[in-house]
């Protein structure tokens, strides 16, 4: 009986965390491939990365950019849109995660040269994830 309360009070509330949060990563892998395709066809700024964060809200932000993922743009906790403004959330049942961009800067926070970026997501678990191109 013991072992029933453990997992149903502790180890599945876990498990749900961890595949959300699964859910977020690949969704910011989505962003990033998406962030490669803008580079390679968006004709003002050919071979370019977005120069800046109001450049990548307007042009991936769901619902209306034009290369937003469209597919499962809502934070699996709050079910809401993600949030592309810029400031990093941790999602809540009541705020859903904030995604972030910056050219110039990989991962490692080491400044780095025209062309790479970072772009970050919160995660449930309190973890901030970032992906670069570097």
């Amino acid at each position: 009986m013991g072992f029933i309360i453990i997992l149903v009070f502790f180890v599945l509330p876990q498990a749900h965390t961890a595949h959300r949060d699964a859910q977020r990563k690949l969704y910011l892998e989505q962003v990033a491939t998406n962030i490669e395709k803008y580079k390679e066809n968006f004709p003002v700024s050919h071979n370019q990365y977005p120069p800046d964060s109001g450049t990548f809200n307007t042009n991936f932000a769901p619902p209306g950019g034009s290369y937003a993922v469209v597919k499962d743009d809502n934070d699996p906790l709050s079910h809401t849109l993600y949030n592309f403004t810029g400031v990093m959330f941790i999602p809540t049942s009541s705020q859903p995660a904030g995604i972030t961009y910056e050219l110039g800067h990989d991962c490692n926070n080491d400044p780095s040269s025209i062309g790479i970026y970072r772009i970050k997501i919160g995660l449930e678990s309190g973890v901030i994830y970032c992906l670069d191109n570097h």
